[in-house]
């Protein structure tokens, strides 16, 4: 008889030792993949080229009321790009300027960018208009995509300061109607 009892107590034995394992088994599974994120998938998508289109110039509306109400209309000057040692003509036409995020302006760049965009409202800074400048046209690949158009009413005049994306000064120009 006592080689049964101690037979009995083999089987108790390996029972415990494999609930033990199989609860440590569920556990560890448990604690690795229960909280775990699910493992990102990356996608590769062509690259699209946008397609460009030239922007309509608005016709010249008398000026309303407001803070920028003074620069609303048709802008035209000089810019100095001194990076590229070149200077060339711009126009700008400033609709109704609202709210920021609206578009407020259509810009067309002369010779030797020949190159136009759309103006929408980024910022004020004091006594600077802020805008985002995005090209729409740009047959001859001379222009960047996009950029900062810093604006500033100085009598008569619009003094424009023109920043890359990466915060450089990108050009300067003078503007008169």
């Amino acid at each position: 008889m006592p080689e049964v009892a101690h037979s009995h107590r083999g089987v108790w034995m390996a029972v415990a030792l494999g609930l033990v394992g199989v609860a440590t088994l569920g556990i560890a599974l448990y604690s690795r993949f229960a909280a775990a994120e699910p493992a990102p998938i990356e996608v590769t998508l062509p690259e699209a080229k946008p397609v460009l289109r030239e922007p309509q110039l608005a016709p010249v509306k008398p000026p309303g009321s407001g803070k920028w109400s003074a620069l609303e209309g048709a802008w035209h000057g000089i810019g100095d790009q001194p990076d590229l040692a070149i200077t060339w003509s711009v126009d700008i036409q400033l609709e109704k300027i609202g709210a920021v995020g609206t578009k407020v302006g259509v810009i067309k760049f002369g010779s030797p960018l020949g190159c136009s965009g759309e103006l929408e409202r980024m910022a004020d800074d004091d006594d600077t208009l802020v805008l985002h400048e995005t090209m729409t046209s740009d047959p001859n690949d001379r222009c960047v995509a996009e950029a900062t158009l810093r604006l500033k009413r100085d009598g008569d005049k619009v003094s424009a300061v023109w920043i890359y994306v990466d915060g450089r000064q990108a050009a300067t120009g003078d503007l008169t109607r």
